[in-house]
């Protein structure tokens, strides 16, 4: 079914089956490195916050077998089940008092430099870091408010201010989590599966000899833009000691890297084509970090591009 058809349908099907007190929205909207998407949101009565649903995302579980009827009772279900009142001062006024939430992710620099002019940011390689604040009810995570420079100018503070903050929360509001891809992988799979581990990781980090070395996966317990955990300090470090070697740093989304000991393993060429192959094939454009290739030198503690610019294919 073309976009546009089940775009409507799906419209038409919600309002005859939405209460009269309901509201549908269906809105544009700019998402991670300039990829437009269309949100779908239903209001509650009393409600001042609603879950945000993406047209294109639903009109991929239909493409995939899932029908419209179906569709449409998850809709109507997660939008009244997640709707909620917050209160009005959810975003700070002082931020004196909320600076302890404060945090901050990793973004492409080259592919939202157009929405990087109404955020502040600071450069890191070819990547941005950003900041935002987590609002919470019943001490829950319920959602995120990105800042944007006229709040630094209502608040009185500079982009410095936030970095320090966002820099000393992130890890406590977003612990690392580090794994094998193995082990990554398995906790994917669905449960009571039994096999080989082999068959849960088919493609492993190859050697210059041919043989596998390990990989290994690091982002925060949640899964969501953990890649911003090469910022926490000292964390390559400890994890280059441990591993007992410098470290090749794959940007394989805003949400992980990947990880793998330098000593030993394949040109770092081949593997920054991997990369690009990998963005361009299988993850999506919203989440695409870098087509980059990072080392972290474990005995000057910087992380690095592993090759000059003019090396790049």
């Amino acid at each position: 079914m073309e976009y546009q058809l089940f775009r409507d349908e799906l419209i038409s099907e919600l309002m005859s089956r939405a209460d009269e007190e309901e509201e549908i929205r269906v809105s544009p909207v700019l998402m991670n490195n300039d990829v437009q998407k269309e949100s779908l949101m239903i209001t509650q009565p009393g409600r001042n916050v609603c879950p945000v649903l993406y047209v294109q995302d639903l009109k991929e579980y239909h493409d995939r077998g899932v029908g419209m009827e179906r569709i449409v009772e998850e809709v109507l279900k997660v939008s009244r089940e997640g709707a909620m009142q917050v209160p009005a001062h959810t975003f700070p006024d002082d931020y004196r008092s909320y600076r302890y939430r404060v945090s901050m992710r990793l973004c492409s620099y080259e592919k939202n430099r157009a929405w990087l002019q109404e955020h502040p940011h600071r450069r890191f390689l070819d990547l941005a870091v950003i900041y935002l604040f987590p609002f919470y009810l019943n001490g829950r995570t319920k959602g995120t408010v990105l800042i944007r420079h006229e709040d630094l100018m209502r608040w009185g503070i500079t982009e410095e201010d936030l970095y320090r903050d966002a820099m000393k929360n992130t890890p406590y509001l977003s612990p690392f989590s580090f794994k094998t891809m193995t082990e990554t992988l398995m906790d994917d799979l669905p449960e009571g599966w039994v096999g080989d581990e082999d068959d849960a990781w088919r493609h492993r980090g190859i050697s210059e000899d041919g043989t596998k070395v390990p990989m290994y996966v690091l982002s925060n317990e949640e899964r969501f833009y953990g890649a911003a955990s090469i910022l926490y300090d000292h964390l390559l470090e400890d994890l280059s000691e441990e591993l007992e070697s410098d470290l090749y740093v794959i940007p394989s989304s805003v949400h992980e890297v990947i990880l793998l000991r330098a000593h030993g393993a394949a040109d770092p060429h081949e593997i920054e084509e991997m990369i690009r192959e990998v963005n361009r094939s299988v993850v999506a454009e919203a989440d695409i970090l870098s087509d980059r290739l990072y080392l972290f030198r474990r005995e000057s503690g910087m992380l690095e591009f592993a090759l000059p610019k003019s090396d790049v294919s």
